[in-house]
């Protein structure tokens, strides 16, 4: 006699990834950052057709509910160009919210996206002012500064504006920097024509010093700092920021088939 021993394998790399998705999707709590979020989210989910699933939603609504959510954006703006957490009405911008939300902006519209009617110019104007500030003179908000200032920094060169002083400026307090920062950095330490930074070398290092290998994967390990709660810090989040764009940049690729498995 014999016996079989039935094996599924999922199809794709995704399989269970919906499912995290959707409750980004369909969070009821909507302030600026989770509607960027979920917007974000669909329009990855429609580029990949019907090969991401998540639940209760169908792939064909999937670019509808995207722009839905990004039509919403313009009631978040304040009234000093930045974008605030809650609708209608606020005065003064958030400094890392607004670089995401131009992110979430620019990544939507490469996907076919429609971009709302928001005012970018005066988005991005926020931005310039909030860097030529002096960072923090208390050692312990200089993480969530270098953050949201190099965030600022690579929205401001993603759209071909000269950040070179800037660049310098936080390349001098690179030991302060979270890991997803150095991430932001090292995209804006790349000109259009490729030409990276003296010291991309040593961010990119600082970087994958970071990650940690354990057996087929990888994750982040991210700087312990109560102060990055208030940017949705996570080895999650790192995790996924590092992957994205050691893979965009073309950097060590020895560490993506590890990170990815882990990440999932």
């Amino acid at each position: 006699s014999s016996s079989c021993l039935p094996i599924e394998m999922p199809s794709s790399a995704l399989f269970g990834v919906g499912e995290g998705a959707w409750s980004l999707a369909d969070y009821a709590y909507f302030c600026a950052e989770q509607k960027s979020s979920a917007a974000l989210a669909l329009s990855l989910a429609a580029d990949l057709g019907t090969a991401f699933s998540m639940a209760n939603i169908a792939p064909a609504d999937y670019r509808a509910r995207a722009q839905s959510l990004l039509a919403e954006l313009p009631r978040y703006q304040c009234a000093d160009g930045g974008f605030g957490y809650w609708p209608d009405g606020c005065r003064y911008g958030n400094f890392y919210l607004t670089a995401y939300v131009l992110h979430v902006l620019r990544v939507t519209s490469t996907l076919g996206m429609a971009t709302p009617s928001v005012d970018e110019t005066a988005a991005l104007a926020f931005l310039d002012t909030n860097l030529r500030a002096n960072p923090p003179d208390l050692p312990q908000w200089l993480p969530a500064w270098t953050a949201s200032a190099s965030y600022a920094v690579r929205e401001l060169t993603a759209r071909k504006l000269n950040e070179d002083a800037n660049i310098t400026r936080l390349a001098a307090r690179l030991d302060f920097f979270p890991i997803f920062a150095l991430s932001y950095l090292a995209d804006a330490m790349v000109s259009p024509s490729g030409v990276r930074h003296p010291q991309y070398a040593d961010v990119i290092r600082r970087l994958t010093n970071a990650i940690r290998l354990e057996g087929d994967r990888a994750h982040v390990e991210e700087l312990d700092d109560d102060a990055l709660l208030w940017l949705w810090n996570s080895n999650v989040r790192s995790t996924a920021v590092v992957l994205e764009g050691l893979t965009r940049r073309h950097d060590d690729a020895q560490l993506l088939p590890a990170l990815g498995p882990g990440l999932v």
